[in-house]
């Protein structure tokens, strides 16, 4: 085997004209139809054309029955990979068998493996970069006796540096290529709208983000001012924003246009950039606020929440001890008065307001009471009849409250102050349904097997769950709607009147304790809210 390490560093003249063709003779010689060949085949060619020729050329004039010429690879192992072979098509060809398993070795660093007696039919070329590493290898097996061994050689180092020339350019471009589709799949993913401006302020190139977060197709705003895109009152701050020079970090806030027609906060930042041409260009980037400006609306109405509760709290307290004062004179006049008394009747009428309104009060503390979440079984029968006096209150005098409470679904699994929120939360949206009065029932039921449809979660094992509904006589939910009156932040009620977090937090607290709701509803024909529960089983006791 004889190795030759070619580096790519050097070039000779090839043309058999040349200087240098004249001065070693070759003009008229066997070589210069070779010469002549090579360049006019082989140094105006590129790619794969250039190794398929590359491998032709060697093979016939240099004599050898087989040639491989491929790129030596690190992935997975250094191991050859060929780009072309001679001669071609000749798959199972037993000399293009063992120059492979032969270039297999060489590239793995294995120089001293032999083939049997006819090792030394090899030809190595090694391809070397201007790294100094080996990145290729031209292998030949066979006789090589067409030139002479000077000539061999010659030839051999210009056919090396035009394939290391070659091999660098197609790692070059694949690096390229690598790079391209690393970036193009960030901006791809990229939950940031990314776009790139001229000097005009238009838009030549979008991310795929823009369709996710505004609606608009990236075709369609090639070409499109950025200030078409943003809400009227806010372009003055990106036109300020765009004349800033080398305004790399600087960012605003303004309300970019949705396809449907609605308005979407977001993030503006510029950045400036330069091409290799030294052309200049600017990368805008805007980020949805949506998420963000949700949050900071769920914490200012958590605040709010926060500061109510403590008054309530408070109220809650002193209202009691003045419940207090009055309950105990009440019971000093009942025991200064007889039966007969007809006062009796009006100290009994004092205590009996005294007793409601000390419930009253101790329910408030109860909903304002901050404490950790605690399962505990309990019976939902007792909490939904204590809830209803104040509820009745809450909803006002021309709704009523009726109740169908299932004695076979009595105890659950819960937090019992979650529990009174959902009911809470429940009733109040039955009352906004219900301007104009209307009725509000409340029932519980055991889950039977022949009945259904379930949800998912309830229909693996409905015996271990039971329902509890809130039906309502209002206005009911239209069919585009409800789907999403359990996202937050969503509400159908006027500016000002809902949060749109109530159902939102009911199904939250629902979860949490491993069961789900699910509404029944019609526009016009009220809604039915069920939300199933876990049954509570006691444990069995010891004897």
């Amino acid at each position: 085997m004889k190795v030759i390490p070619m580096s790519g560093s050097r070039s000779l003249a090839s043309a058999p004209g040349s200087r240098m063709g004249v001065m070693l003779g070759w003009r008229g010689s066997a070589v210069e139809p070779v010469l002549t060949r090579f360049a006019s085949e082989l140094s105006p060619a590129s790619g794969q054309e250039f190794f398929e020729l590359l491998a032709e050329f060697v093979g016939e004039c240099l004599g050898f029955d087989a040639v491989s010429v491929g790129e030596v690879s690190v992935e997975g192992g250094v191991h050859f990979v060929p780009l072309a072979e001679y001669p071609p098509h000749a798959d199972g060809h037993f000399n293009h068998d063992r120059i492979r398993a032969h270039c297999d070795r060489v590239a793995a660093g294995d120089g001293t493996a032999t083939d049997g007696a006819n090792d030394d039919r090899f030809v190595d070329i090694l391809l070397v970069g201007c790294d100094g590493r080996v990145i290729g290898l031209l292998c030949g097996c066979g006789p090589q006796d067409v030139l002479d061994r000077r000539t061999s050689r010659m030839l051999c180092r210009m056919v090396a540096d035009r394939a290391v020339a070659e091999l660098e350019r197609l790692r070059a471009q694949r690096e390229l290529r690598r790079r391209d589709a690393l970036f193009i799949g960030l901006i791809a993913e990229a939950h940031d709208l990314v776009g790139v401006i001229d000097e005009r302020g238009a838009f030549t190139a979008l991310s795929p983000a823009i369709e996710r977060v505004l609606g608009h197709r990236p075709i369609d705003c090639v070409g499109l001012a950025v200030t078409e895109l943003v809400h009227p009152l806010d372009r003055a701050s990106i036109d300020a924003l765009l004349k800033i020079p080398a305004a790399n970090g600087y960012s605003t806030e303004a309300r970019l246009h949705h396809v449907s027609g609605a308005w979407v906060t977001m993030a503006v930042t510029l950045s400036e950039h330069e091409d290799q041409d030294g052309r200049r260009f600017q990368v805008l980037s805007a980020r949805d606020l949506t998420d963000q400006r949700r949050l900071e609306d769920q914490l200012r109405q958590s605040q709010k929440t926060e500061i109510i509760g403590r008054l309530a709290s408070g109220i809650a307290h002193d209202f009691g001890n003045i419940l207090m004062v009055v309950g105990s004179h009440a019971d000093i006049m009942r025991l200064r008065t007889t039966a007969d008394d007809p006062r009796h009747a009006d100290v009994d009428a004092i205590q009996a307001a005294v007793t409601r309104g000390a419930d009253l009060a101790r329910q408030l503390l109860a909903f304002t009471r901050h404490r950790e979440f605690e399962i505990k079984r309990m019976d939902l029968t007792v909490c939904i009849e204590q809830l209803t006096t104040l509820l009745r209150r809450l909803v006002g005098s021309t709704i009523r409250i009726e109740t169908s409470l299932s004695p076979e679904a009595r105890y659950i699994a819960a937090d019992a102050t979650e529990i009174e929120q959902v009911v809470l939360n429940l009733t109040l949206n039955a009352r906004d349904a219900m301007p104009n009065g209307g009725t509000i029932t409340f029932t519980t039921s055991s889950i039977g097997d022949g009945d259904g449809p379930w949800p998912a979660a309830v229909a693996a094992a409905p015996a271990e769950f039971i329902c509890f509904s809130v039906i309502d006589t209002g206005c009911g939910i239209p069919d585009e709607v409800k789907p999403r009156i359990f996202e937050p932040q969503f509400t159908t009620k006027k500016d000002g009147a809902g949060t749109g977090m109530g159902l939102a937090n009911v199904r939250d607290m629902v979860t949490r304790h491993g069961g789900c709701i699910e509404v029944e509803s019609a526009d016009g024909k009220g809604a039915t809210f069920r939300v199933y529960f876990r049954r509570s089983v006691p444990s069995a006791r010891r004897t």
